[in-house]
């Protein structure tokens, strides 16, 4: 099976592009511009992570999981959660790592099961409310599961490194190891 690719690739304003250009090289995809001035090691770098994610490499380093997620996936719906929450035949011989790996997985794919029970909408909905729906609870599973950050969902004002150039994020993740913002996330709207 050859994997999804989404036609909906991240960009950047080439106003935002302009005054975050002395402070980061950026990379975004392929048809990103790269001039000159980007290192040779950035280039690699981002075509060796693009191998990683075709290869899916991040499940094989995680084998336990992988057969866990690939099983998960032959189940029948509705036999999807008593599955996914029983004890899984390996599981006592997984590393800590792998544990919380499927951890992550058990929840994931129980939001998927709800999802896929849950009535269509009745009318048109606003574009915010598959983000809510579906990337948001990915957070807060990774957060619960992990305990490496936390999350404020709310439209924020952030300061990205020039005063001059305040954006409003919908969500931010903070390292619970030292307090400081890791992760921006912003949805279209």
């Amino acid at each position: 099976m050859k994997p999804s690719t989404s036609i909906h690739k991240p960009t950047l304003a080439a106003a935002d592009s302009n005054l975050l250009s002395p402070l980061y090289i950026m990379k975004i995809n392929d048809t990103h511009p790269t001039d000159a001035s980007t290192p040779q090691f950035l280039i690699d770098e981002y075509q060796a992570n693009q191998r990683k994610q075709s290869s899916n490499h991040s499940f094989h380093k995680r084998p336990m999981s992988l057969a866990f997620l690939k099983t998960a996936l032959q189940q029948d719906l509705e036999n999807l959660p008593h599955w996914i929450w029983a004890p899984y035949e390996h599981e006592n011989k997984a590393s800590d790592d792998e544990k919380m790996t499927m951890k992550l997985m058990r929840l994931i794919l129980t939001d998927f099961y709800a999802n896929c029970l849950k009535p269509d909408y009745p009318t048109k909905t606003n574009e915010r409310t598959p983000y809510a729906e579906y990337v948001i609870p990915l957070f807060k599973y990774f957060s619960s599961v992990t305990k490496l950050s936390s999350f404020a969902w709310c439209e924020k004002g952030l300061s990205i490194c020039i005063p001059s150039a305040t954006k409003l994020m919908d969500g931010i993740g903070v390292s619970t190891l030292n307090n400081l913002e890791r992760m921006l996330i912003e949805s279209s709207g």
